[in-house]
């Protein structure tokens, strides 16, 4: 393969086609949120002016969390995922983790709330699952030559949001956040793979750090825009 491959479709048949080993699953899978109605999707301006298919998104339940993991888990040697997710779908990640046998974190990224709910408490806090086996353990950075990495041992994280004209995606992850994880779990050369790519922070944070990487995303807007802003860091064949 490629040090860079960005591909457009359904990441779970997409899959199906790749004939290699990764490193690492690094991801942001649609949310459930409360507040929705039927749907359970919170319907915000930025996904309806962008075409979402709210049911879509909204509908990434129990089912859609365990096909994923079953999956995408024969792709590693010593499975490890690292997946952004809501509240809702805490117990799901965790009951498959348990029900194979793996191991798990829960890691909190705490953001500013832009707008405070009198109704019930407000939504500033993302969750990060990790899901691992054996031979997993993080990497020890050079703390001495680096000590302000030592918070990236912290399950607690609090960098800043992405916003304003640099948000090309209405759920960006911000690019150092990326980073830390990637520091901790992988190694120069290793291959990430993102499931659920959107604008392709990832890809970039695989790009500044040396790894190889894979990204699938099925909205095709946001494809595009992947492969613009990847392609002026590197050449897509």
């Amino acid at each position: 393969m490629s040090e860079y491959q960005i591909l457009n479709g359904d990441c779970l048949e997409v899959i199906k086609s790749l004939d290699v080993k990764v490193d690492l699953i690094l991801t942001d899978p649609p949310y459930i949120h409360e507040g929705s109605g039927g749907n359970g999707m919170l319907k915000c301006n930025a996904l309806e002016r962008n075409g979402f298919n709210m049911k879509t998104l909204g509908d990434f339940k129990q089912e859609s969390i365990y096909k994923f993991l079953n999956v995408t888990k024969p792709l590693m040697d010593k499975p490890q995922w690292f997946v952004f997710c809501s509240e809702k779908q805490i117990p799901y990640y965790t009951t498959w983790a348990l029900e194979n046998k793996f191991k798990f974190n829960i890691l909190v990224w705490c953001k500013p709330c832009a707008v405070t709910n009198r109704e019930r408490f407000s939504t500033n806090l993302e969750y990060i699952i990790r899901i691992y086996t054996k031979g997993c353990a993080l990497n020890k950075l050079d703390l001495q030559q680096y000590p302000e990495k030592s918070k990236y041992y912290s399950k607690w994280k609090d960098t800043k949001r992405v916003s304003g004209k640099k948000k090309l995606h209405p759920s960006e992850k911000p690019i150092e956040l990326l980073k830390e994880i990637l520091e901790l779990t992988t190694i120069e050369g290793d291959t990430i793979l993102d499931c659920y790519m959107g604008s392709c922070t990832s890809g970039i944070a695989c790009k500044e750090l040396n790894r190889r990487y894979i990204g699938i995303e099925l909205n095709e807007q946001y494809y595009k825009i992947a492969v613009d802003r990847i392609s002026g860091y590197i050449h897509i064949d």
